[in-house]
């Protein structure tokens, strides 16, 4: 069996007004099909995180994958990390609301909070719909949207119980120079991504429409930067299961989902925290993924 791995981010690339790094993933695509064209014959492709650092060139990878019938994985490894506690939302939930809570740039790790994020929300009654519209804010502007109910605190504490005690504290202090994505899904589910600069974890946290005065079901995803952990043992398996049965292990309509609404999180910070609808994230349907993240305490070292 063949596969191909694009790796398009190790090295110094330039970034844009937007502050996206251009790294070279549409360039290496692009060569990867003209080899398949050339030889009129396609292997599983699997590119690693983002498809492209902007929507147009993300929307012609994953056009071109569907036309030439590639099988093709992309996205983070967070949707298969370790989770505590080991939460899954229901199949066919309805949510409310919901937030993920991340940290450093949003650029780069704000799509890891993304991916973390809408694996769960994807479960949600009726599938995936698409994204109705995206606001990025900062500072008081963060404040303003939580007065209106926009976000939850609520939800930001059921995330930060499940953090170590040394990372837990009030988005007043951690807030810092990071921004809060408001999105509101087509079928009306409303959520937010936390970039937090003085934050060092990863987590999620649901309120299901049914489950109203119950508290908030929410988890820590770990596996990055703790020493020991096998941190992309999962996603290769995952891939390595495509390359063997030439199907893919989750549905790659996530990534670009999540692509397009970190293009569109970057562009609303550019234009002055401008709320930007986006016609063109509201037609994107998939049904959820189902495989699963690993369970129990990880083995360090293997």
């Amino acid at each position: 069996m063949a596969g191909v791995l694009i790796i398009g981010e190790l090295g110094s690339y330039p970034r844009n007004t937007l502050g996206q790094c251009c790294y070279p993933r549409p360039r290496m695509f692009e060569d990867v099909v003209a080899t398949f064209r050339k030889y009129n014959k396609v292997v599983p492709v699997f590119n690693d995180k983002h498809l492209a650092y902007n929507w147009h060139n993300a929307k012609w990878i994953y056009d071109t994958a569907l036309a030439m019938r590639i099988p093709f994985m992309a996205g983070s490894s967070l949707p298969v990390f370790w989770r505590d506690p080991p939460l899954w939302l229901p199949m066919g939930c309805e949510v409310e609301q919901a937030m993920a809570v991340g940290y450093s740039d949003l650029d780069s790790y704000g799509f890891h909070t993304m991916e973390a994020l809408q694996c769960q929300l994807e479960r949600r009654k009726g599938g995936e719909t698409g994204v109705r519209s995206v606001q990025t804010l900062t500072g008081n502007e963060v404040w303003e949207a939580e007065k209106r109910g926009r976000w939850s605190r609520e939800l930001y504490d059921a995330i930060m119980a499940t953090f170590p005690a040394q990372s837990r504290g009030r988005p007043e202090d951690k807030l810092g120079q990071g921004e809060f994505v408001l999105l509101e899904y087509c079928d009306g589910t409303k959520a937010t991504i936390a970039n937090l600069r003085k934050n060092n974890e990863w987590g999620i946290a649901a309120r299901l429409k049914r489950h109203r005065g119950a508290p908030a079901l929410a988890c820590r995803y770990y596996g990055l930067y703790h020493e020991g952990l096998p941190v992309f043992a999962n996603q290769l398996r995952a891939v390595e299961r495509m390359i063997l049965t030439g199907k893919p292990s989750y549905p790659v309509g996530r990534t670009l989902l999540t692509t397009g609404i970190i293009d569109a999180a970057l562009t609303s910070r550019f234009e002055f925290h401008r709320r930007l609808e986006t016609p063109h994230l509201s037609d994107i349907r998939y049904e959820a993924g189902d495989y699963p993240f690993p369970m129990g305490q990880p083995r360090r070292g293997g």
